[in-house]
């Protein structure tokens, strides 16, 4: 899973789009025209031991999203980015969000490809 972010980071990095949090969002906000902005960090709890009966069922409903037995949460992060940039084909980035979420996602393809488009 970890390998898997960090393809998908790497990749939406170099289309110009960062899924990491910014530190900056206030500031564009406000280049774009908004005028009252207010930023309030939420942080999404991933495990059931949070000792908040609330805390506990948001986990539930986000573990369940992302383990969808079709893999669709993550095809749908993972499409654009690993199509366009590691030059995967759509029933790869299928057979990667299906089966290999388990697995390391690094192979001799991914870097070349990733080398080539001098990420």
């Amino acid at each position: 899973m970890r390998d898997w972010y960090d393809d998908l980071k790497t990749a939406t990095t170099h289309l110009g789009f960062h899924i990491a949090c910014r530190q900056d969002t206030g500031a564009l906000l406000h280049s774009a025209g908004f005028v009252d902005v207010c930023e309030e960090i939420a942080k999404i709890p991933l495990c059931k031991d949070t000792g908040s009966k609330h805390d506990e069922e948001i986990a539930m409903c986000f573990r369940g999203e992302m383990s969808d037995p079709a893999g669709q949460a993550y095809q749908g992060m993972a499409m654009q980015p690993f199509t366009q940039v590691l030059g995967y084909t759509p029933e790869r980035v299928f057979e990667v969000c299906i089966f290999g979420r388990r697995g390391s996602l690094r192979s001799d393809q991914f870097v070349r490809g990733v080398l080539a488009a001098g990420v």
